[in-house]
């Protein structure tokens, strides 16, 4: 049965503005093409809507964009709202600054001077956001009930169901969550089985709908060991995961569009959500 199921899997697979002073630089460039400034204009946008991820990424673009005069006081100012807004990697970035006394003074070479980028050492606070940040990713771990978690980093989690969690990197997969919005749009407007081929570093993982009533199969094979593959029979209504995708994705536009490393945000964001909507019609 496993084997007729994977047959007629491959077989379906194959068918299947705020104008801001800071900021005035940016601004000045044409909005009619795709270049990084516009992809930055996207970014403090989310910043400002008080998104963690995009504040975090908007002090890395003052602290390494020299188009942004590389300016050290803003980026203390924009990481210690992302951590105060809960980002970990802010408070690790935060953590490491306090200990050594600087920012990255290696990408800073060519400036004129280096000054403005020392801080003064302060190991209390140093301990204070590295305990931040460990607080912070303990609280992270994916709770029940989500289907796609974990958003932003170049990872992901899957969990079709409560007992089966899959760790998914886009470094291999491609842009997953736009993959799984396509998948599930083909399964309710043309009833093609949802198949999801996930590649994570060293394992392969398969979500394959059954031609059973909310049931499915999930095949994970890892590649550093000599064994079988294994295949597991869980219980899975492709409605309800549907759903759970489209309101996972809602929570966290911003993350799920900077998932797969790549430019043009814009335009993504724009694709992601008329897929979504297109999703939320067929299942209403």
């Amino acid at each position: 049965m496993i084997k007729a199921i994977l047959t007629n899997t491959a077989a379906s697979v194959n068918r299947s503005n705020r104008c801001f002073t800071e900021m005035k630089t940016i601004y000045k460039c044409p909005k009619s093409s795709y270049s990084r400034e516009s992809d930055v204009r996207w970014r403090y946008k989310h910043a400002l809507n008080g998104n963690p991820l995009a504040m975090y990424e908007l002090a890395m673009d003052y602290l390494y964009w020299h188009k942004l005069g590389a300016d050290g006081a803003k980026v203390m100012i924009w990481l210690h709202k992302a951590a105060d807004a809960g980002s970990v990697d802010a408070c690790y970035e935060l953590a490491e600054i306090y200990k050594c006394g600087f920012l990255q003074l290696h990408v800073l070479s060519g400036c004129e001077s280096t000054e403005k980028y020392l801080i003064t050492k302060n190991h209390k606070l140093a301990l204070t956001y590295m305990a931040r940040a460990k607080e912070l990713e303990r609280a992270l771990k994916p709770p029940n009930g989500r289907a796609l978690y974990g958003a932003g980093h170049g990872w992901c989690y899957f969990s079709p169901s409560e007992k089966i969690r899959i760790n998914v990197s886009c470094a291999y997969t491609g842009d997953f969550p736009l993959k799984i919005i396509n998948s599930l749009c083909a399964r309710f407007k043309y009833d093609i089985p949802v198949n999801l081929f996930m590649d994570s570093e060293g394992r392969y993982d398969l979500f394959i709908e059954s031609g059973y009533q909310d049931e499915a199969l999930v095949v994970q094979e890892d590649l550093d060991k000599i064994s079988k593959p294994k295949v597991r029979k869980i219980r899975c209504n492709i409605y309800s995961l549907a759903k759970q995708v489209v309101c996972d994705i809602e929570s966290d536009y911003y993350g799920w569009v900077t998932y797969n490393y790549g430019s043009n945000f814009t335009k993504k964001e724009r694709l992601l959500k008329r897929n979504v909507e297109r999703l939320k019609c067929l299942i209403k």
